[in-house]
């Protein structure tokens, strides 16, 4: 929790936080909670039962734009590379991949902590940018922890159908439609976004009777990424028109 509230004042916008603890240990939590998430944190001066944390450095709006886009293809990243690394057995990838959704909070915190300190650039509309940001982290999430368990499945034999191969598939399809979408306005791909989810929602209900338990964990989670993915249109609307 120490990264929570530390990660949250970060966010808001402050330059200095101090923070008090009980015991020695206190700091390693600082230390952690900063090295994580928070560009251009340091500790500047530390005690036995305190420390201050001060930036080092300001976010900038003009790099907003570059941190943003690099977020989008950081997180394509995870999901296309790791359905290719499923398909070819390749865990050691996997591990790889799952540690991308930490470089990708990162450049999420930072982002967000321009808009506190820079706002935006349409100054009305800097809600629908911050309610984008924060369903990219949760996106990363739920690849993470998708990942996370087919590495802990795989060790009691976790078999994966093609058919949950293109569920994966047509998840990530999504993500990248919505990529594209939010780089150049196409009422078609809006239109495309809500029906690839009412297809995959279909076609996952029905196909789920015949998976095995481990099997239906995985689709439960590209059930909530394309949830998730569907639930960012809003969001970019409001933001767009």
């Amino acid at each position: 929790m120490t990264l929570r509230a530390i990660g949250a004042l970060y966010k808001a916008g402050y330059d200095e936080v101090g923070v008090s603890y009980t015991q020695s240990e206190g700091i390693m939590a600082v230390q952690n909670a900063i090295k994580v998430e928070m560009t251009g944190f340091e500790i500047v001066e530390q005690g036995k039962t305190h420390a201050t944390v001060r930036s080092i450095e300001s976010g900038s709006r003009d790099t907003f734009d570059v941190v943003l886009r690099r977020t989008f293809i950081l997180l394509l990243t995870m999901a296309e590379d790791s359905l290719d690394a499923i398909k070819n057995n390749d865990m050691d990838s996997l591990k790889r991949l799952r540690y991308l959704e930490e470089s990708n909070n990162k450049l999420i915190t930072h982002c967000s902590r321009v808009l506190s300190k820079q706002g935006y650039k349409k100054h009305n509309k800097i809600q629908f940018m911050y309610n984008i940001l924060q369903d990219l982290e949760k996106i990363a999430d739920q690849y993470k922890y998708l990942l996370d368990f087919m590495m802990r499945a795989k060790n009691a034999n976790l078999k994966i159908s093609k058919e949950t191969i293109e569920f994966y598939s047509a998840t990530n399809d999504m993500l990248r439609t919505y990529y594209e979408l939010f780089y150049k306005f196409d009422k078609k791909k809006v239109v495309k976004i809500g029906k690839m989810r009412k297809k995959m929602f279909t076609n996952i209900s029905e196909a789920i009777y015949d998976k095995s338990k481990q099997e239906i964990v995985v689709m439960h989670y590209l059930i909530i990424i394309m949830q998730q993915v569907f639930e960012l249109v809003e969001p970019y609307l409001s933001l767009t028109l």
